[in-house]
């Protein structure tokens, strides 16, 4: 028989989260206990998510933080500053929260290592494929819907492609900015690794079974990669 394990994903894989340093939250009456609370593990871009529902559940305080030195991004953490739980608690909880990107979460939710996983995307090709090895089935509950957005340079004057377009510069079709309206340059299209959350969906929705041409010097192993360069 087959093990069914439990999935929340969002449909679309780039999720941003827009929130002040000091916001924090405190519920009251907990759903459940550390006890019984499941071993959870997530994707870089749900990590807020996956905090935030934890500390709803159990009645914990949450507090955002900046990674200001290494990649700017806004992360959640229960604040046990704050939380009334022993040390022991704290603890186990810790050891029940992971984060290891959302092809380590399934990977970890397939080999029974985590009970429930909040990913950015549904399983992709190669960890459905590790499934059917394993014998394990997963249960898919899409929780919400995210935009996938395609970043350039401010001074770029393109300011809108079209897929058609889009997937002409990630085959290496179109390979200078001139042939969409820019200026005489080349596109240095970047790339996440595979199956990564948004590498999958971008091969998924984007390019829709078309190849995108060898680019190892442009891939990103990070949702913040992009942000610290100043061409697509």
């Amino acid at each position: 028989m087959k093990a069914k394990l439990s999935i929340l994903f969002l449909a679309i894989s780039m999720a941003f989260v827009s929130c002040e340093a000091d916001e924090t939250t405190n519920e009251i009456s907990p759903i459940m206990t550390i006890e019984n609370f499941p071993v959870i593990d997530c994707s870089t871009s749900t990590q807020p998510l996956s905090v935030i529902l934890t500390a709803k559940t159990l009645g914990l305080p949450y507090v955002w933080w900046n990674n200001a030195v290494l990649d700017q991004t806004w992360y959640c953490k229960i604040d046990y500053d704050k939380a009334t739980i022993s040390q022991g608690e704290k603890e186990v909880l810790e050891s029940k929260l992971k984060c290891s990107t959302t092809h380590g979460s399934y990977t970890n939710l397939i080999d029974g290592n985590v009970e429930l996983i909040i990913a950015s995307r549904n399983i992709s090709r190669d960890e459905k494929n590790y499934a059917d090895e394993k014998g394990v089935s997963l249960i898919e509950h899409p929780i919400g819907r995210d935009a996938f957005i395609f970043i350039v340079n401010n001074n770029n004057p393109v300011n809108n492609l079209t897929i058609s377009q889009i997937q002409d510069i990630y085959t290496g079709k179109t390979r200078n900015w001139k042939d969409v309206g820019g200026n005489d340059a080349t596109i240095s299209p970047y790339i996440r690794n595979a199956n990564s959350g948004s590498q999958e969906k971008m091969e998924t929705l984007v390019m829709k079974g078309l190849t995108m041409i060898d680019w190892p010097e442009m891939i990103t192993h990070g949702m913040a990669g992009p942000f610290f360069f100043f061409t697509l």
